[in-house]
């Protein structure tokens, strides 16, 4: 519901009040569409009063993240999650030791590859050139969409069906989008 009223305000009135008090306000369609993304996702960016130039994050919901729950306990499979910076957050809330994230070292990146990583969390442009996820599993879930086409579809290059096939695999590969 919290979720929902503040949603609603961006939306109609392009101003909402937090739970933390804070007030959230818009001034173009475009940034109005930035938060309204965010709130979905289960958050929502806001300007510190003290500091204007440092973003502060409020959650609002987990209902993307109980998802992913599902999707492991369907799938019984190692799963690539996708998410935006502030989702870190609530994913390593979570899932703890059992979450591992891309490295600049490429350790998890081979880690995953050898079926070591249960869940490996990844962000849109981190993962989106240079990296080979194919040997460590066929699924993938996208926490939530990104305004640009392309990040999505680079991401779901790096595991996709056409990398399967290259390494020799025959396994359909799931995307989910939540």
């Amino acid at each position: 519901k919290k979720a929902r009223d503040v949603y609603n305000g961006i939306h109609k009135e392009m101003i909402a009040e937090l739970e933390s008090g804070q007030i959230v306000s818009v001034d173009s369609g475009s940034s109005r569409s930035v938060k309204l993304l965010q709130i979905a996702a289960g958050f929502i960016y806001y300007k510190d009063e003290i500091d204007p130039d440092a973003n502060q994050v409020e959650f609002l919901h987990d209902t993307k993240v109980d998802a992913i729950d599902s999707i492991l306990e369907e799938t019984g499979e190692n799963l690539v999650v996708v998410f935006f910076k502030a989702q870190l957050a609530q994913l390593k809330a979570r899932y703890k030791d059992k979450l591992r994230t891309l490295d600049d070292r490429g350790v998890a990146q081979d880690e995953w590859n050898q079926g070591k990583i249960k869940l490996l969390a990844v962000q849109y442009t981190s993962a989106s050139m240079g990296i080979s996820l194919q040997h460590g599993g066929r699924n993938i879930a996208l926490l939530c969409p990104t305004r640009r086409r392309e990040d999505a579809e680079r991401i779901i290059e790096r595991i996709g069906p056409m990398r399967q096939m290259q390494s020799g695999y025959n396994r359909v590969v799931n995307v989910f989008r939540i």
